[in-house]
């Protein structure tokens, strides 16, 4: 049987989130096998949430403005730093909360510096209470999270923007990877994006990972183009006919999301259980 490309998601927030359960998590993966690491994006979280948590059956965030949230981008320069082979990317990164020639910068630093290691994961945003905080605007989200890739990959390949540019630092242009859920952002993604980050069920995941092949195929763009990957909830059972059944739906990967709050030692046994029911090549 196949196995399919792992990722873990990072304890890049809550109480585990600090430097050595960060590089310990790396470390471990790399030697199961994984091929990434990913970690993901709150600039702020504010006091009062009514916006509706897309990833929760509930619609609640769980998390108060005390919960500790890592900057994603720090978090990942430190991890290809200390595990020079593993691939690091974000899931997502919340794109119209950010200066796009700012943030151009610091990723062409970090996808240089990793040398072609760094996946961006990008997505528009939910929590429309975050926006207000950060004084960005909440209903042209979509609008500017498109505006905001298009601009960066103009900058990044030296095409001067408004007079300005940045693609002599970057050697090694990154894949960009799009969340998001609606119908409407899967036929963006299947315009714009290198790939789609599906997280929650894994018949959702199916489900729009079937609309967004068919939208390729409908604009003319191969389907195959596209890097298709999964992020099941961390209370999704890890099986072989799990791993089987995303394969089937069109993951090319899978990040494993460990269960951080049921302690770390735990955490690690789940992503080792995961590489040797996948039939990692270091687990064959």
């Amino acid at each position: 049987m196949n196995s399919i490309r792992l990722g873990v998601a990072l304890p890049s927030h809550g109480s585990l989130a600090n430097t050595d359960n960060i590089v310990q998590v790396s470390k471990w993966a790399d030697e199961l096998g994984y091929s990434s690491a990913w970690a993901s994006d709150h600039v702020v979280i504010p006091r009062v949430i009514r916006s509706r948590y897309p990833s929760a059956r509930t619609g609640r965030f769980p998390h108060g403005p005390e919960y500790p949230w890592l900057d994603a981008l720090t978090v990942l320069t430190w991890v290809a730093a200390s595990v020079p082979t593993l691939s690091v990317g974000t899931s997502v990164l919340i794109l119209p909360l950010r200066n796009p020639f700012v943030l151009a910068k610091q990723i062409a630093t970090l996808a240089s510096l990793s040398k072609g290691r760094f996946i961006l994961g990008v997505g528009a945003g939910w929590m429309e209470e975050e926006f207000a905080v950060l004084g960005a605007d909440f209903p042209g989200r979509v609008e500017a999270t498109v505006t905001s890739v298009e601009s960066m990959r103009r900058l990044w390949a030296g095409d001067l923007l408004s007079d300005a540019g940045i693609g002599s630092i970057l050697t090694h242009p990154p894949k960009v990877v799009w969340g998001g859920y609606t119908q409407s952002m899967l036929r963006i993604i299947a315009r714009h994006g290198d790939g789609w980050i599906g997280a929650g069920d894994p018949g959702w995941f199916a489900k729009h990972a079937a609309y967004l092949q068919a939208e390729c195929e409908r604009i003319g763009r191969n389907p195959g183009s596209l890097h298709l990957i999964a992020k099941p909830s961390n209370t999704v059972t890890l099986t072989r006919e799990l791993f089987d059944y995303l394969i089937e739906s069109g993951a090319t990967e899978v990040i494993i999301d460990p269960p951080y709050n049921d302690g770390f030692e735990a955490s690690l046994e789940v992503l080792a259980e995961a590489a040797r029911v996948n039939r990692l090549p270091r687990q064959a």
